[in-house]
């Protein structure tokens, strides 16, 4: 069963809209959450995004991350000088969740993820081990591995 992660960066683009329809469909994608106020006010930005995720959570396709969790990693992130002295680390919600329910995919449009992901791998392997999915080509790359997980 593949976990995936949406960052609401990609939301507006057209080919995430068609990997959200294909993925809402699969049985075996799951979706990450947390109720940690950075991540659940960027979603609540994003109407359908919300609306998915409150579907998903009712067919018990939802995985959650407990929000006091995710706020703890998140300070300790903040306190890492390697997280702090990289310009590109910028989402510690995102790498907080991933880290605490092992996530193989993130859904996003932004760059900046992917560089903080390899200055910190060094140090928080585990909260590295993602692939994000930043373009139709990658998430086509993807496609087959994350519907047969």
């Amino acid at each position: 069963m593949a976990t995936v992660l949406l960052d609401v960066s990609a939301s507006s683009k057209e080919w995430f809209k068609d990997a959200l329809d294909e993925m809402s469909k699969a049985k075996n994608v799951k979706f990450l959450y947390t109720d940690q106020p950075k991540y659940r006010n960027e979603i609540a930005r994003v109407f359908a995004l919300a609306q998915f995720l409150k579907l998903m959570a009712q067919k018990g396709r939802r995985v959650d991350v407990d929000a006091r969790e995710c706020q703890e990693y998140i300070d300790n992130l903040e306190r890492n000088p390697k997280w702090t002295g990289s310009g590109a680390c910028d989402d510690p919600h995102l790498f907080a969740m991933v880290a605490l329910k092992p996530t193989r995919y993130i859904f996003t449009d932004e760059h900046r993820i992917s560089k903080c992901r390899g200055c910190m791998v060094a140090t928080h392997a585990q909260m590295c081990a993602f692939k994000a999915i930043r373009t139709q080509a990658v998430y086509k790359k993807h496609r087959s591995r994350i519907f047969k997980a």
